[in-house]
């Protein structure tokens, strides 16, 4: 069958706010509707059907939607898909649509239309009008008189800006055409499972989750209520000089003057430990309790539910496919369930709280309300009667597809014993192959080093990234270098020694160079910054720790250079594939991907070698968020083949388990939730079994899967 490709673009008008609500309670909205809708067939003329000015649709657009043979592509094809759904009553499989989004994203560029235009270079006529946005907010949303009523600027109304707004419609679809066909389709649409992946997706996000609104508007008036009580309990501990305890800057200027402490920040971390401290004033300490249960809020992802919840109680469109560029790994949209707070209550204090919250006597029982809306909020997700949710896990999964990637074996079967029973947990199994002793005598604390240097030397991690795990664990540095220092190699100790004496000449030679500049002090400038500020004993401990990790896993710190020349290599030679592992790399024009053996390209747009020696690609900067370039080196470029990876045989589960009848509703990290039968018809361990299934490009991986069953969301 010969494929027509029909590209097209809605324009749409409504008093819902698409920002707010999102596109599927947008789309459903009784006053939204198309105005303007543009398509092209192939690469036939770009033409604009004004079903605002009362024109009937077009036969040829009429007789493409009921061709089979007619693919739409639609820039964020979920939206217009609802749109059309819903307005137009026209129902088409998710097979007849594509999405250059998608496109884009799967292969690393930018998402947005413009951005996309920018980047691509295309030519300038085929690009985005200029005050495009100025004519979809005129046109789109109306404006609110005082009286309370609506008015619309309409073809009538604004002739000229009208017309200027069709030419607006009409370039959009010219912009996707010219992009999409300079745009790279190797990951999508033309690798078949993920355009397979892509459909699942649509029905995902079609299905959406079931909310529990009683929960959702419950646990928004208790917030409301504790808010206003932490507010005057404020304003009467600061004597009137602060009203809310959300008040920042007032807030620390109180502090300062009253108590003579200089916060250098108001974060979570900071006023704990300062509300730990025995010597911090009793006063002071009460304060900052109010300040941290007035942050300790889920007000606005309690409002998000209600406001995109639609009629039947489902919030759809959460998940943006491949929204974390280059390992494709799904992204979050409205609610961001990925993002959740995790839960400090235990599961049974959480649905008793639950119950007191809907019942609306929390308060009166004493509760801590911002803590138990905090914890309770992946409980807002919940199956419907007569259903519920049956959730897996991957367990450990970047940690065994690192071992397998890189071919660590003693590690690898490391977790085959675990998960036949024979073995210890990893974390005991890593600090006793680190420090030569017996996994039966690894203690509780001991164990807790461990899960450290795993988690963050994996990949070239050193003292900082265990700084940056320890702290997130809530762990004391000084206490962690006592329990490790004893046990250090005098080998390993010793080169610790001589490294931290290097990287501190280093910072003191720094500063002696701008002390003499002005006359000052040497330790005016001393800031300790390659040392991360630690004392000499703390910083030796992290960087064995790291050192005895890395000569623990030989294969692991090979992959990393093996990477590294691999990906140079296709650097310098083009249409070439350097193997590294059970990966390659190859350069295609100015592209080098990494080939992973599940036919998963992870794309670097305009790779190079810069003056110093740095492999640097065009991207997104997850900071800025703008285009530009991005240093990276083997390490980070096995961390990003981890996760890609790791991401393939999570979906590759999801089809698995899609197609034994587990509606999904929700894809969390590496955790999979599904919404099913309440019948004895699927089960956890059915669940499990179809997650741990290894994949035929993944042969010899061990794969394991945790999960549960219950009516409620939770961790």
């Amino acid at each position: 069958m010969t494929e027509i490709k029909v590209w097209a673009d809605t324009e749409t008008k409504s008093e819902a706010d698409l920002r707010v609500v999102g596109t599927a309670r947008y789309a459903e909205h009784p006053s939204t509707d198309i105005q303007l809708f543009s398509y092209a067939f192939n690469d036939g003329p770009v033409k604009v059907w004004s079903k605002e000015d009362g024109e009937p649709m077009p036969a040829d657009l009429k007789a493409a939607f009921a061709n089979p043979k007619c693919i739409f592509w639609f820039h964020n094809a979920f939206f217009d898909r609802n749109i059309i759904e819903n307005v137009l009553d026209i129902k088409l499989p998710i097979q007849r649509y594509r999405c250059s989004m998608a496109q884009a994203l799967s292969h690393a560029l930018p998402g947005s239309l413009d951005k996309l235009g920018e980047v691509l270079g295309i030519r300038e006529d085929a690009r985005k009008v200029k005050d495009g946005k100025r004519l979809v907010l005129k046109f789109c949303r109306p404006k609110k008189l005082k009286d309370g009523t609506l008015k619309w600027a309409t073809p009538q109304t604004d002739p000229e800006d009208w017309a200027a707004y069709k030419e607006y419609c009409r370039t959009d679809t010219a912009a996707m055409r010219e992009i999409v066909k300079k745009m790279p389709s190797w990951n999508y649409p033309k690798n078949p499972t993920e355009l397979e992946l892509w459909y699942l997706d649509q029905e995902v996000n079609s299905r959406g989750m079931y909310i529990d609104l009683e929960l959702a508007n419950a646990a928004m008036l208790a917030i409301d209520n504790t808010q206003k009580e932490l507010a005057k309990s404020t304003h009467k501990m600061t004597n009137g000089d602060v009203e809310t305890a959300g008040q920042r800057d007032a807030m620390l200027k109180h502090i300062v003057e009253q108590y003579g402490v200089a916060l250098p920040d108001m974060r979570k971390a900071t006023l704990e430990r300062l509300v730990e401290n025995d010597e911090t004033p009793p006063a002071l300490r009460e304060l900052l309790q109010v300040r941290l249960s007035t942050c300790t809020t889920s007000t606005a992802k309690y409002k998000k539910f209600t406001q995109v919840t639609s009629v039947d109680s489902r919030v759809r469109g959460t998940i943006q496919f491949a929204g974390a560029s280059r390992t494709l790994r799904d992204g979050g949209r409205m609610v961001q369930p990925q993002n959740f707070f995790r839960p400090t209550l235990p599961h049974q204090e959480i649905l008793d709280g639950i119950d007191s919250l809907i019942g609306g006597y929390a308060e009166l029982i004493g509760l801590d309300i911002m803590t138990l809306t905090s914890s309770a909020l992946r409980y807002a997700i919940c199956a419907p009667k007569g259903k519920k949710l049956v959730v897996a896990d991957l367990a450990g999964i970047e940690n065994r597809v690192l071992s397998y990637l890189a071919g660590e074996e003693w590690k690898l079967q490391a977790f085959r014993d675990l998960d036949d029973g024979t073995g210890p947990d990893l974390y005991k199994a890593a600090y006793a192959k680190a420090f030569a002793v017996a996994p039966t005598d690894v203690t509780k604390d001991q164990r807790q080093v461990g899960k450290v240097i795993e988690l963050s030397c994996g990949y070239g991690g050193g003292c900082g990234a265990i700084v940056a795990f320890a702290t997130g664990f809530g762990i004391d540095l000084d206490y962690l270098a006592s329990c490790v220092l004893p046990s250090v190699p005098q080998d390993v100790l010793k080169d610790a020694d001589s490294f931290y004496d290097w990287l501190d000449s280093k910072d003191t030679v720094e500063a002696l160079t701008r002390a003499k500049k002005d006359g000052s002090d040497l330790y005016e400038h001393y800031t300790g910054k390659r040392t991360f500020g630690l004392k000499k004993d703390t910083h030796m401990a992290l960087e064995s720790l790291k050192r005895l990790w890395r000569r623990e896993h030989p294969a692991t710190v090979s992959f990393w250079k093996e990477t590294d020349v691999a990906f140079r290599n296709a650097i310098a030679t083009a249409n070439t594939k350097f193997y590294f592992g059970k990966c390659y790399a190859l350069r295609s024009g100015k592209w080098v991907r990494i080939v992973l053996p599940s036919g998963h390209n992870l794309c670097y747009p305009g790779a190079r070698i810069n003056g110093d020696d740095q492999i640097v690609f065009k991207g997104v900067d997850q900071f800025t968020k703008k285009w530009g370039d991005i240093k990276t080196y083997g390490p980070k470029l096995v961390e990003n083949i981890v996760q890609a990876f790791s991401r393939d045989i999570f979906k590759f589960g999801q089809l698995n388990a899609a197609a034994e009848g587990f509606d999904l509703v929700l894809p969390v990290h590496d955790e999979l939730v599904t919404e099913v039968p309440d019948t004895e018809d699927f089960t956890v361990h059915h669940l499990e079994e179809i997650m741990a299934t290894v994949p035929p490009w993944a042969e010899g991986i061990p794969l394991a899967a945790e999960g549960f069953s219950d009516y409620r969301y939770h961790k």
